[in-house]
């Protein structure tokens, strides 16, 4: 299990950008972890964002963390190791900013699906 708060200042910037949200934080749960040098071994992970505008500049996620208007949502996924240094990871992304859109007044969403096949040498 894995949390943390995060906390920006943004105040030598423009003043539009001081008005967004400067607080946020994450909690997370792993279960066990593929290991690279052991083939068969798999893991799973669920994470829960709710960040603001001024508490990243890029965000690590493989999920949309729409830049400059912050986001929330969560993450899933799994990953496993299917050969010796050969793991697999699968996750899925549900997030939507905090800002509103200034042409339909509605937050923008994303759902992404990611994959990825790690080689370790």
């Amino acid at each position: 299990m894995n949390g943390m708060y995060l906390k920006g200042d943004a105040s030598g910037n423009n003043a539009e950008y001081n008005k967004s949200d400067d607080d946020g934080w994450t909690v997370g749960l792993n279960w066990k972890g593929a290991e690279a040098a052991e083939k068969g071994t798999w893991g799973l992970f669920a994470n829960y964002y709710d960040q603001g505008a001024q508490t990243y500049l890029a965000h690590t996620t493989d999920a949309e963390s729409f830049v400059g208007e912050g986001f929330k949502g969560y993450g899933v996924g799994a990953n496993y190791t299917v050969a010796k240094n050969i793991v697999a990871t699968v996750a899925y992304y549900d997030t939507e900013s905090k800002s509103k859109n200034e042409v339909d007044g509605k937050k923008s969403e994303a759902k992404i699906i990611w994959t990825d096949l790690t080689f370790t040498f």
